[in-house]
């Protein structure tokens, strides 16, 4: 048998037993809902004829009477019972009640009709029926109930009973059961006396005897249509899949099998196949499929030319990547806190590693150093995209933790080439030396401390960016003092390798480090790269190797002058921002840390909002704050001063903070938290004016 018949029986085979499944199920599914709408449909339409029965009975009952019989056998002990029933049965109104019932019963098919008491005597609905007329069914074997007989009510129809015996309403439920009775379906009605009172119920069960039957005609007869309709559909589809599916595929794979054993001779039978749809659409891809080999193959030799214009272009490439990177030296020449130099080695034409440096304001300075995984172009390509999105976000105000998060999100939105970047940042408060820093995967950085030596910084490190959407990074702070020096990497530098395979190793690096230990940082890095050309000889480079030295200055004799302002704004809860605004200003031109800031600025909204609020209530006036800024001692001094009621902040008794929240009394909480995070913090009134200052060390 060929190959080609093979594949045709298995697709035919295929066919028949996936339309059979299909069959099977639709056969199924179309019994399991005639099953259940044909049962909804007759079991309501029963439950209606029985509500009809009762309806009818309860047309020709006296009300009065059965209230009083109801009574009767109420008010009868356990002794009396027997009696009481004796007379309701032998009073004429329950023998026409009884033979009513009787007759209604017969003519109208039910299994049984009763009139029952559910209460307790005291009006309340209980769960248990005490009859007062009952039908005789003389198909089973079991006596009428007796006026006084009792028995409990269908736990299933005792919310609905009670429902209907409080409110005279019929339930919008319909009553089924199955018992020693059969299937039945019963009917709940109030009887009602002469002043409009509920006081018994009539009940009616009726047989739901040809249900079942008429079920199971109606699903053997749609069993075998479905059956009989399947199989004519099925068979007549497969006949037309044999002749419009089965056949032309054939024909595809016996021509596309033709043409790999005789290489370059394209198929005209293709052409034959005219089936109108993606069949006839994939012969003719087949067939072109065939004529692009062909075409390929003639155009192979002009591809060896296209490489060396590939070559050339990528020159292009890398010099158009050096130029991305920061390359004039000193960047930033009217600084003088600092001094920085960095250099990048593609290992290829075009690299992955980068490194960059900006200002994000006047006082911040951000750096970056990354390792994109993987070499070429590809690498460089993803190292542009990583290059942006880091200077972006740095550049937005977050935080070098959140720069971090928020590049990983992005990068990994269509990362179809699983590629990842280890990423260093760190931004610098130049005033004060304070450097935030997050580590996504990279190297740890290397440190000098004034005059001590290079050692490296072993960092919390983070996961990779690209590597995992919603990853949580790391961030830390370190605080940079005049003199100290910071080396930033990539794996490039300690994985030189040299002759035997052998890595040039994170300890020559510091070792080459500390033999320039006191040179600028471009020569630091000079004397690095010659000792690693040094070390791996003739070997080939396999990575990329990219290097930045930092040299901090500080601020030291940048700002000689103490510093003076002073503003006088109206007293009001608006005007606060504009005071902070001006304190953080001269705090940030001071060199003031960044947590004696933030202290400050606390103050600021504290004594402000309080004079704001209570200075001049319920009038308005002025505050007038003076801000100054000393160098020897470093000293940051607030002074507020207010036309309004007199008060002396500082005699008011301190809160205690052992108790709780609730156990403390109100106020007194926020002038504490002035006087235990300042240095100093007085009060006078003089000529007519509350003076508050404070003063702060740094």
């Amino acid at each position: 048998m060929s190959e080609a018949r093979r594949y045709k029986k298995r697709l035919s085979l295929k066919f028949t037993v996936g339309f059979l499944i299909l069959g099977f199920f639709v056969i199924a599914s179309g019994c399991v809902v005639g099953y259940v709408k044909y049962t909804d449909v007759i079991e309501k339409m029963y439950n209606d004829e029985a509500y009809h029965i009762a309806y009818t009975v309860r047309e020709s009952l006296d009300g009065d009477w059965i209230e009083g019989a109801a009574a009767d056998i109420r008010a009868a002990d356990d002794d009396e019972l027997s009696q009481v029933s004796r007379q309701i049965q032998e009073d004429g109104e329950y023998q026409r009640i009884r033979s009513l019932l009787d007759m209604v019963r017969e003519q109208m098919g039910a299994n049984y009709i009763y009139i029952a008491d559910q209460t307790d005597g005291r009006g309340k609905v209980i769960s248990t029926l005490t009859y007062l007329v009952d039908a005789d069914n003389p198909d089973d074997d079991m006596e009428p109930f007796q006026p006084g007989d009792k028995s409990p009510m269908n736990e299933s129809f005792l919310e609905d009973s009670r429902y209907i015996y409080e409110t005279g309403s019929r339930s919008d439920n319909y009553f089924y059961s199955h018992s020693d009775f059969g299937y039945n379906t019963s009917a709940i009605v109030p009887v009602e006396n002469s002043a409009g009172e509920i006081v018994a119920i009539i009940g009616v069960e009726l047989a739901m005897k040809t249900l079942e039957a008429a079920r199971t005609e109606y699903v053997i007869y749609v069993i075998l249509l479905g059956a009989l309709l399947t199989a004519i559909v099925i068979t007549a589809f497969l006949v037309y899949l044999r002749r419009a599916v089965i056949r032309p595929i054939q024909l595809v794979t016996e021509e596309a099998d033709a043409f790999v054993h005789n290489e370059t001779e394209v198929s005209e039978r293709l052409l034959q196949i005219s089936t109108g749809d993606e069949i006839e659409q994939m012969a003719g891809s087949v067939r072109q499929m065939e004529i692009d080999i062909n075409r390929y193959i003639s155009e192979l030799t002009a591809v060896t030319a296209e490489r060396e214009r590939i070559g050339a272009e990528l020159n292009i490439a890398a010099k158009i990547q050096t130029d991305m990177l920061p390359s004039i030296f000193p960047p930033f020449p009217e600084r003088e806190e600092f001094d920085l130099y960095a250099s990048m080695t593609p290992a290829k034409e075009v690299g992955g590693d980068f490194y960059d440096f900006f200002m994000i304001d006047e006082d911040r300075l951000a750096m970056v150093i990354a390792d994109v995984s993987g070499k070429g172009v590809p690498a460089a390509l993803f190292m542009v995209i990583s290059k942006t999105l880091l200077k972006n976000y740095a550049q937005s105000g977050l935080s070098a933790r959140e720069v971090l998060e928020t590049v990983n999100d992005k990068l990994c939105e269509n990362n179809h080439a699983d590629m990842f970047v280890t990423a260093w940042i760190g931004i610098l408060r130049i005033s004060t030396g304070e450097m935030d820093c997050a580590n996504a995967g990279h190297e740890y950085p290397v440190i000098r401390r004034g005059n001590g030596e290079y050692g490296l910084l072993k960092d919390k490190h983070g996961f990779v960016l690209a590597g995992m959407e919603n990853i949580r990074q790391h961030g830390y702070e370190i605080c940079l003092e005049p003199g100290d020096s910071l080396f930033l990497y990539t794996d490039g530098v300690p994985e030189a390798m040299g002759p035997g395979e052998e890595l040039f190793g994170t300890a020559r690096m510091l070792e080459a480090l500390n033999m320039a230990a006191e040179e600028s940082p471009q020569e630091t890095l000079a004397v690095v790269k010659k000792e690693i050309e040094q070390f791996t000889e003739d070997c080939p480079q396999f990575d990329d190797i990219t290097m930045m030295c930092f040299h901090y200055k500080g601020t030291a004799g940048i700002l000689s002058e103490d510093i003076h302002a002073s503003v006088t704004l109206k007293a009001s809860d608006e005007n606060l921002p504009k005071v902070t605004k001006l304190a953080e200003q001269k705090m940030q031109d001071a060199g003031v840390p960044v947590k004696v800031q933030s202290q400050i600025n606390i103050v600021i909204d504290e004594i402000f909002s309080n004079i704001a609020k209570y200075a001049y209530f319920p009038d308005t006036g002025y505050v007038t704050v003076d801000i100054c800024i000393e160098r020897s001692p470093e000293t940051v001094e607030l002074t507020f001063r207010d036309n309004g009621i007199p008060y002396d902040p500082l005699k008011r008794k301190d809160p205690d903070i052992s108790s709780t929240a609730e156990e403390r009394e109100g106020g007194g909480m926020g002038i504490y938290i002035v006087k235990q995070t300042m240095d100093a913090v007085f009060y006078q009134y003089r000529n007519g004016q509350n003076i508050l200052q404070i003063k702060k060390n740094f």
